[in-house]
């Protein structure tokens, strides 16, 4: 007669104990995984915000025509490109550029369009109106370029140096465009800390 052989409930503590120590090593590793990839994502993220912020900046910058917009009651504003001069703080800059195409839509129209930037509540926001002169009503389209702000600066090229508001000398809706050289902006960014970015204009070297 011959014996069965099997395991002694020892050995089948011992196992079920390593069993149980690589299970939870595993499911470290894996949560671990999967936090780092949602980190990564995030941090990718957030330089393509940066970086399609500064695209967005720089081609309407490059774009400024000499054409001083209208108020709802038919005023015009001081200066083709302004800068710096709202009391509230909230808006860094305003001025007309072109280039402006509405996809979809047949038939002749202007393609200049009139865009404010502003700093609010810790974003950059792009507004911008589909018509040049503003009507008592008119539609607009705000864009929040980057969020997680904790200050933001514009400065504008003076001469030798940068001055935080831009003012022309003569208002006129022609000749070159009355915009400054250059403009910067002096951000403190959540993940990224302080970041400067500078940005030519038309009126640029």
């Amino acid at each position: 007669m011959t014996g069965e052989s099997g395991f002694t409930l020892i050995e089948v503590m011992v196992a079920t104990f390593i069993m149980a120590i690589l299970s939870a090593m595993g499911i470290a590793m894996l949560s671990n995984t999967l936090e780092a990839r949602e980190e990564i994502e995030t941090v990718v993220a957030d330089v393509e915000e940066l970086q399609l912020a500064r695209a967005i900046i720089r081609q309407d910058l490059a774009q400024l025509v000499n054409r001083r917009a209208r108020d709802p009651y038919g005023t015009r504003q001081a200066s083709a490109f302004e800068g710096g001069l709202d009391p509230t703080g909230e808006r860094l800059m305003s001025f007309v550029r072109t280039g402006y195409t509405l996809p979809g839509v047949a038939g002749r129209r202007s393609r200049l369009q009139h865009v404010t930037y502003f700093y609010r509540q810790g974003t950059l926001v792009r507004q911008s109106r589909a018509f040049v002169d503003a009507a008592p009503d008119p539609a607009k389209h705000s864009r929040i370029l980057i969020d997680g702000l904790d200050s933001l600066n514009v400065s504008f090229r003076s001469g030798n140096g940068w001055s935080d508001v831009f003012e022309a000398a003569t208002p006129t809706n022609a000749g070159p465009v009355p915009a400054p050289p250059a403009v910067r902006l002096d951000f403190s960014h959540d993940r990224f800390g302080p970041v400067e970015c500078v940005f030519l204009t038309v009126a640029g070297p």
